[in-house]
């Protein structure tokens, strides 16, 4: 094992990433820099997640308006689309 149980259950047991980092490098001075390093890749993962979700939503409402299942004005302004205004 890389940690041992005996470390790794009562002080690491709730964040395991972070703990091999800080155990591998306990007495080093590169112990909180690989700690920054964990939170930071954590939050570009979720960025990704976050930033696809929105383009697949924003795809999925742009083909629905398109074919017309939802109602007029939601979906793009062409001529085909846009009824006649006016007298």
């Amino acid at each position: 094992m890389i940690i041992p149980d005996s470390v790794r259950v009562p002080i690491y047991k709730d964040n395991l990433i972070a703990g091999l980092a800080m155990y591998q490098y306990r007495a080093s001075a590169l112990a909180p820099a690989f700690r920054a390093f964990v939170v930071v890749v954590g939050f570009l993962i979720l960025s990704g997640a976050v930033n696809t979700a929105i383009i697949g939503s924003n795809g999925v409402l742009n083909r629905i308006s398109e074919d017309g299942v939802l109602p007029i004005g939601s979906g793009s302004r062409t001529r085909a689309s846009v009824p006649p205004t006016g007298s």
